[in-house]
């Protein structure tokens, strides 16, 4: 996240490019350097192509919608302060979906870490907007069509809110209907990993203009040094670190689904989130609000409530 709003600072109009190439370079990681994996393009596939297309089409709608998202309106930190929902929809869609019970103190735990990091983006946005000379969409000049707008980004990020629960839902339901002693689900994730990656590269083609007019752009930043007579640009270089960082952290995400609930990974992650804007803060010497000391005990006490709940076997999973 430090690398992507690095690289969003020289350019902000970067999203595209940057998820081009942690596309691309994820794709690339699975089919040279995993040779000896099963579920190589033309090797025997772990899951039927009904289940890879339902999962990589989700995968692909939610890559699409939250990088559509920016054009409604929608600013960084109402993007993060929605995203912090991805637990209690995990929950609502587990619950109601996928018939899987949990336990009050899970629930409570949700709860408390869902408002820690909804104090923690408040805080963000209070700093980020204390300098800004404009106001809210609909203060503009044109103010009923730009709240219109708005309006329509909301609801995009909800829709994104849900699909990232249904897909984590599925994952982890594939994952039982399919792994056994012959199967890992290690192997499962690498092959889910692997299709839904290639499937989000597709529309991408559709970008290139858009994708070169950025590349450019980065590729005129500061030089950061010279290798083999070659400068290498600031840009670039924070972009390839920032694949590198990507790639081992959607390994991960994927590796975690095949052993833990939905829920497990969204809290996980969502305290990795935390963690990261506490750096990034740090990092930019953006300033310390009372709202993110709230957040770090709200977040960090409702991590420990949720790892301290005695699992019966019948919370987090299906009746």
């Amino acid at each position: 996240m430090i690398l992507m709003e690095y690289v969003l600072k020289l350019d902000k109009g970067a999203g595209n490019l940057l998820t081009v190439t942690e596309l691309g370079f994820v794709t690339a990681q699975q089919l040279l350097l995993k040779r000896d994996m099963p579920n190589k393009i033309g090797n025997k596939r772990l899951l039927p192509w009904r289940h890879h297309a339902l999962h990589a089409g989700l995968w692909l709608s939610m890559t699409i919608l939250v990088n559509v998202v920016f054009d409604f309106n929608i600013a960084v930190p109402i993007h993060t302060l929605f995203r912090s929902c991805n637990i209690v929809s995990s929950v609502v869609v587990g619950y109601y979906f996928f018939n899987t019970l949990y336990t009050k103190a899970e629930i409570f735990a949700t709860y408390m870490i869902t408002l820690g990091i909804f104090l923690g983006s408040i805080g963000d946005m209070k700093t980020i907007t204390s300098n800004c000379c404009t106001g809210p969409p609909w203060e503009s000049a044109n103010g009923e069509a730009a709240a219109t707008r708005w309006s329509i980004g909301i609801g995009i990020l909800t829709a994104v809110l849900f699909i990232q629960a249904f897909l984590g839902h599925i994952q982890d339901r594939y994952y039982r209907m399919y792994s056994s002693s012959t199967v890992s689900r290690k192997a499962l994730a690498d092959e889910f990993m692997l299709y839904s990656h290639i499937a989000a590269l597709l529309p991408m083609a559709f970008l290139s203009s858009n994708l070169k007019e950025h590349w450019d752009i980065l590729v005129a930043t500061t030089p950061a040094f010279t290798l083999f007579n070659i400068q290498i640009p600031i840009g670039i270089l924070m972009v390839l670190l920032n694949n590198i960082t990507q790639s081992v952290c959607i390994s991960g995400v994927f590796a975690l689904s095949a052993s833990c609930s939905p829920l497990t990974v969204n809290i996980t992650l969502s305290a990795r989130k935390f963690l990261t804007v506490m750096v990034s803060i740090y990092w930019f010497s953006n300033p310390w609000t009372w709202m993110h000391s709230i957040a770090l005990v709200l977040v960090f006490g409702g991590v420990g409530l949720y790892a301290s709940v005695k699992r019966d076997g019948r919370s987090g999973i299906e009746k």
